[in-house]
C-alpha cells in the first residue's frame, strides 16, 4: 500500500511539473501587455518627477530602480526565464532536502517513504528469523502449526506503519499541489515587485512558497527518524529472547507519534516562515496578504484619527483663548 501512495504521489508530481510550466507560461503571456503598459507609465512618471526636480533620490538610485525593473520584467514575462530558472530551482529543493535528511538515498518524499517501508519489512522478516527455530521457516513454530502470535504482531505493526504513511502523505500532497498552484501564478506576483504599493503581495507569495518547501524538509526529517529507531530495537534483540509485544509497544506508538508530527508539518512550516500556523501554504498566502492589508488600513485609520484629535484640540484651544480675551475686556 505505501508503494501505491508513492506511485500516486509521483504521478501527481509529474503532472504538476508539466502543468506548472504550461500555466506559468500562459500567465506570463497574459501579463506581458499590462506589465509593459504599467512599467511604461511608471518610468514616464519617474522621468517627469525627475525633470521637475521633485525627486530627492540621486541619479544612481534611480538607475538601480530601472535595473531592478528590467530584471523583474525579465524573470516574470521574459522568454521562458521563469520556467527555466525559477521553477526548476524551487522544485529541486525537495530532492536536495530529502537527499540531505533522509539518509537512504531517496530523491523525493514518496521514494523515502517506500524505501523506509521496504527496510521495515526486512526488519520484520529478520525478527521472524530470530524467533523461528533453525529447521522451521519464518512465521511458524512447527512444521505444521503457524506462529499466530508473530502473524498478529506483524499485522499490528503494519497497521501502525500504514497509519503513519497516510498521515505523512496528506500534508505532502497538499503542499505539493499548493506549491504547483503558487508556481503557476508566480509571474503575477513577481511583477508586483515593481510598484511599492504591491510589494507586500510578493512577500506573501514568497512566504507561502517557503512554507511548502519547509513542509517537505520537516516531513523528510520526521520520516528519517523511523529507521534509526527500528535499527536501535534490532540491536537489542538476541535469538531466543524476542519479546514481540514489547517491540510492538515501542514501534506502534512511535509510528503514531511520528505520523501526528508529520500531519502537523504544514502548521509548523507556516510558523517558521512567518505566515502563521495555517497548515496550508495557500492559506498562508491569503493570511499573510490579509495581515498586510489590515495593518495598512489600521495605520491609515489611526493617522486620520490623530488628525481629527489635533484639530479638535486646536479648536478647543482657540475657544478658550477667545473666552479669556472677552473676560479681560
Amino acid at each position: 500500500m505505501p508503494n501505491a501512495f508513492a506511485t500516486i504521489a509521483d504521478t501527481i508530481t509529474g503532472t504538476l511539473v508539466t502543468s506548472v510550466t504550461a500555466l506559468s507560461g500562459n500567465v506570463a503571456g497574459a501579463l506581458s501587455g499590462p506589465a509593459l503598459l504599467g512599467v511604461t507609465i511608471y518610468i514616464l512618471w519617474m522621468g517627469y518627477l525627475t525633470i521637475m526636480g521633485k525627486v530627492d533620490s540621486p541619479v544612481p538610485t534611480l538607475v538601480m530602480k530601472m535595473v531592478k525593473i528590467a530584471l523583474v520584467v525579465f524573470f516574470a514575462v521574459g522568454a521562458g526565464a521563469y520556467q527555466s530558472l525559477v521553477v526548476p530551482a524551487i522544485q529541486g529543493m525537495e530532492s536536495w532536502l530529502v537527499g540531505a535528511l533522509s539518509g537512504v538515498g531517496a530523491t523525493s518524499i514518496p521514494d523515502q517513504v517506500w524505501q523506509t517501508t521496504v527496510a521495515l519489512d526486512r526488519f520484520l522478516i529478520d525478527l521472524g528469523t530470530l524467533r523461528a527455530p533453525p529447521d522451521v521457516g519464518v512465521g511458524a513454530i512447527s512444521v505444521s502449526l503457524p506462529d499466530f502470535e508473530y502473524m498478529f504482531f506483524q499485522l499490528v505493526v503494519n497497521v501502525g506503519h500504514f497509519i503513519m504513511v497516510i498521515l505523512a502523505m496528506v500534508p505532502y500532497l497538499i503542499a505539493k499541489v499548493t506549491l504547483g498552484i503558487l508556481l503557476a501564478l508566480g509571474p503575477l506576483f513577481i511583477i508586483l515587485i515593481i510598484w511599492p504599493a504591491t510589494v507586500r503581495f510578493f512577500e506573501a507569495w514568497v512566504s507561502a512558497v517557503v512554507t511548502a518547501v519547509l513542509t517537505f524538509a520537516i516531513l523528510s526529517a520526521i520520516i528519517g527518524f523511523v529507521l534509526p529507531i527500528a535499527d536501535q530495537i534490532m540491536n537489542t534483540i538476541t535469538p531466543g529472547s524476542v519479546g514481540l509485544w514489547g517491540i510492538a509497544a515501542v514501534l506502534v506508538p512511535t509510528y503514531l507519534i511520528l505520523g501526528w508530527l508529520a500531519f502537523t508539518a504544514g502548521s509548523v512550516a507556516g510558523q517558521l516562515s512567518g505566515g502563521g500556523g495555517t497548515g496550508n501554504p495557500l492559506a498562508t498566502l491569503v493570511g499573510s496578504g490579509m495581515h498586510h492589508l489590515l495593518r495598512g488600513s489600521r495605520g491609515s485609520r489611526s493617522a486620520n484619527t490623530g488628525g481629527q484629535v489635533s484639530s479638535r484640540s486646536g479648536g478647543t484651544g482657540a475657544a478658550q483663548k477667545g473666552g479669556a480675551q472677552s473676560e479681560a475686556k
